[in-house]
């Protein structure tokens, strides 16, 4: 098992607050043999993972077949944001940040957090953050140590110029980041992190079969840096998703 899926495997237990333990993948891929067979499978599909998730919460006594849910919660959204934001005409592709008029921050995201009693993802560093900032450590440590050896009078100087740069770059890139999250742009965003917030209030909170799907797509989107629109019932997840 890769690290990705090892990852994936994790995010869902605590999503779905089910234990799927070590066989968990096994499993999803000697059902995609038996489906297939003759065949070598390699890889499996996001509807077949999709399937092993409602499976297991059948097993639990955890599936509810109510349909609508997904539209009705997304019409609950679009009426609370309409009261809080009476001057826009939110529609489901209206984009988050044209609500405030302005680019969002962190205290955007928890008026919307209140508004519908969810919390709303928490941003630490970004990934190209910390990887300028090892850059900028890796870089000063190595000059550091050829102006030692050089013996450079102005070494000291530079130092301090690579390392202030450096510390200032990635602050802005992670203020930048941390100004809406990728994963919930739209208000249909929004209105997806909501319903699966609310499905997973309660380790027993029943799930339907729409709402599985839209939080194992969070699951993959989070977890293996891929665009919403990718994560399709076809899209396998080894070839066209990533995944190690």
């Amino acid at each position: 098992m890769g690290i990705d899926l090892l990852d994936v495997s994790f995010r869902l237990e605590r999503v779905f607050h089910l234990h799927l333990g070590t066989t968990f993948w096994t499993e999803i891929f000697e059902k995609a043999k038996q489906a297939s067979p003759g065949t070598v499978v390699t890889d499996v599909t996001m509807e077949q993972i999709h399937r092993e998730m409602v499976s297991r919460l059948q097993a639990v006594g955890r599936y509810d077949e109510t349909p609508f849910l997904a539209e009705e919660n997304l019409k609950d959204v679009l009426h609370k944001l309409q009261v809080q934001f009476p001057h826009t005409n939110v529609t489901p592709e209206t984009p988050i940040q044209e609500l405030f008029g302005n680019p969002l921050w962190r205290e955007d995201w928890y008026v919307l957090g209140g508004i519908f009693g969810v919390g709303l993802p928490r941003f630490e560093w970004s990934k190209w953050s910390l990887i300028v900032l090892g850059a900028g450590i890796a870089g000063s440590a190595a000059f550091w140590v050829a102006s030692c050896w050089t013996q450079w009078p102005g070494a000291y100087a530079v130092l301090l110029d690579i390392l202030v740069m450096t510390l200032l770059i990635a602050w802005r890139m992670n203020s930048e980041s941390k100004r809406f999250p990728p994963l919930i742009r739209l208000v249909k965003h929004l209105a997806d992190y909501v319903l699966v917030e609310r499905a997973r209030q309660g380790p027993t909170a029943p799930w339907t079969e729409e709402v599985v799907w839209t939080a194992l797509r969070e699951v993959l989107v989070d977890a293996l840096g891929v665009d919403d629109d990718e994560v399709t019932p076809t899209a396998t997840l080894i070839h066209d998703l990533g995944a190690s």
